[in-house]
């Protein structure tokens, strides 16, 4: 267990560099002005020939919107969750790792959302709506809902350990489904960069990561070998 943990948190560490490497490269390569307001973004090339191939689509706006909702049902279904098992067990202590986990994982999430839209602004939208310019970087629609659906693949598989692998493989697909959904819906609604795309699911890759680190990690300490 000692060795998975070490090892898993050597993958964290290499991710987020990834994520940092990303955002380096966003601040001081091919940063050009975007023709809206004279805003300026980085990798200008690849995104604003993105930007030009991709038209704005109200209907791939709704359907994302209707995936992250979906998405934070999960989250009321996990919470349920952890109210259950904190009343069946009468001890917190007792709540299992993944739903620890989550909550740790859940709560990264929301500082990077705050972080990225009112400490650090990377983007701006390619389009403004009532004259306004937003924060762009990442996409919330796929940082929020990528993250809770892969974070769901653990908890499902707990959940579903003594069942028939048909639940198990039907819940996988549906959450690949709506993985991938996200992120290309979201990218066809012509509201973000591309590299607001590719940023939002590097930064996922990181919370889901965080997220396995910490229920092997809980495991190891719950059998003191700390």
């Amino acid at each position: 267990m000692r060795a998975k943990l070490k090892k898993s948190i050597i993958i964290l560490g290499i991710i987020a560099l990834i994520n940092i490497f990303f955002l380096f490269l966003l601040k001081v390569v091919d940063v050009k002005k975007t023709g809206l307001y004279d805003t300026t973004i980085g990798l200008s090339k690849i995104n604003i020939g993105v930007r030009d191939l991709v038209s704005t689509s109200k209907a791939f706006d709704i359907i994302s919107t209707i995936i992250m909702v979906i998405a934070f049902i999960i989250v009321l279904a996990e919470v349920a969750l952890a109210v259950y098992e904190f009343i069946k067990r009468k001890n917190i202590e007792k709540i299992d790792s993944e739903i620890w986990a989550l909550a740790v994982t859940y709560a990264l999430l929301a500082f990077i959302f705050v972080f990225f839209n009112y400490a650090l602004i990377i983007n701006v939208r390619p389009i403004s709506e009532g004259g306004k310019l937003e924060s762009s970087y990442p996409s919330t629609h796929v940082l929020v809902s990528l993250t809770i659906f892969l974070t769901t693949f653990p908890t499902s598989s707990y959940l579903l350990q003594n069942k028939d692998k048909k639940y198990k493989y039907i819940t996988y697909g549906i959450l690949t489904f709506l993985s991938v959904m996200i992120v290309i819906t979201r990218m066809l609604s012509g509201k973000h960069w591309f590299t607001d795309i590719v940023g939002a699911v590097l930064l996922s890759g990181f919370l889901y990561w965080l997220d396995i680190t910490f229920i092997i990690g809980i495991k190891y300490k719950k059998k003191d070998l700390f």
